[in-house]
């Protein structure tokens, strides 16, 4: 993860926030724009962060590329366990801005199933018209 421009500090996370979430990109190959990677969730009443990530990265990312993505859920989850996931998800949006991007983060309603909130972003946001597998 690269870090780079940084944000304006505690403005995301604001009293009475149930739920946000943004969206992470990679760069694409051959300077083709950024690929959506999957969301990432933020239940800021709980602390707790949910993230799904794409399955096929390897089909879409150079090998560099997943070198950094190779692992990616399992820090992001080991982190926000022991650092806390909102104050986690603050410092992505304060860091990420390299080949991993994290978009702005945008509000959500979630009435009681944060796996199924989760699943339903990244079928909106991430899911669209999968990438041809390299040749």
């Amino acid at each position: 993860m690269a870090v780079g421009t940084k944000r304006a500090r505690g403005r995301h996370v604001g009293p009475g926030a149930e739920a946000l979430y943004s969206v992470l990109t990679i760069e694409r190959l051959r300077g083709m724009g950024t690929l959506p990677i999957g969301v990432i969730l933020l239940d800021s009443k709980q602390d707790r962060l949910y993230l799904r990530l794409r399955d096929d990265l390897a089909d879409v990312a150079d090998k560099e590329a997943l070198e950094v993505l190779d692992g990616l859920a399992e820090a992001t989850m080991l982190r926000a366990a022991e650092e806390g996931a909102t104050r986690l998800f603050e410092s992505l949006l304060d860091s990420l801005s390299g080949y991993v991007r994290i978009g702005d983060p945008r509000p959500l309603k979630v009435s009681s199933n944060w796996t199924l909130a989760v699943s339903r972003l990244f079928e909106e946001n991430v899911a669209g018209p999968r990438e041809q597998p390299r040749s």
